[in-house]
């Protein structure tokens, strides 16, 4: 008997079968073309898949919107994490530029102090300035405002005084001048023809106007009405 090779699709194949229960495939078919020939086959249909539904633009809308309610999460986070790291690399930046702003100074000091270590001991002994160098500047140096920055007092006017300054001793404090403006200001003191404050400043300066306020609350000044001059009594220590 001849053999005869047939594709059949699955779901035929499956409807051959279950109408001739208890026959394998094989006999199911040929029984099946049998019957078919004799016009006694039973009714197969072959099953065609169902058209894909059609989708509408709405449709597409909702999923997008769907797609995006789902991701926004997402995307805030991202969002936050972006300035965070934007935030840190500033940072690092700053941290960056100041470490090199102070290995610069640190440089600098390194520098400036290995420039003091080979200054010799005799120009660093000449650079000391003195505490007459410093009374040259200020011309008077009243007790009272160097309380709390010169702790014996009793030998730092002394030493004044041994170096060639003028020491007023009055009864609330002593005042030391240099020797130069001390001259200065007796010749001016001696020119001044008024006892108001603003002739004072102006003919004396500051730093004699001062001295002259301490001399008359010490009454060691007055000034003649009479004469329209000034009368210095102290004694110069």
């Amino acid at each position: 008997m001849p053999k005869i090779v047939i594709n059949i699709p699955m779901d035929v194949l499956e409807k051959i079968v279950r109408s001739y229960p208890g026959l394998p495939p094989g006999e199911a078919i040929r029984q099946y073309i049998l019957d078919s020939l004799k016009g006694m086959a039973p009714e197969v249909k072959e099953v065609r898949p169902a058209a894909p539904a059609q989708i509408s633009k709405e449709d597409i809308g909702k999923l997008q919107r769907s797609i995006m309610d789902l991701l926004n999460p997402y995307t805030a986070k991202l969002d936050d994490l972006s300035r965070r790291l934007g935030t840190i690399i500033e940072i690092l930046e700053n941290l960056v530029e100041r470490v090199a702003n102070l290995e610069g100074s640190i440089k600098e000091l390194r520098e400036g102090y290995a420039a003091k270590a080979e200054v010799p001991h005799e120009v660093k002994h000449r650079e000391r300035r003195s505490a007459l160098d410093f009374l040259r500047e200020q011309k008077v140096m009243f007790e009272s405002e160097i309380t709390g920055r010169i702790r014996n007092r009793d030998a730092f006017f002394e030493r004044l005084k041994r170096g060639g300054a003028i020491v007023l001793e009055l009864s609330t404090e002593r005042v030391a001048v240099d020797p130069e403006f001390w001259e200065e200001f007796k010749r001016k003191l001696s020119e001044l023809s008024s006892n108001l404050e603003k002739d004072m400043v102006r003919v004396l300066g500051k730093e004699g106007a001062a001295l002259l306020k301490a001399l008359m609350h010490d009454a060691q000044v007055y000034f003649d009405a009479t004469r329209k001059k000034w009368v210095l009594l102290v004694k110069e220590g």
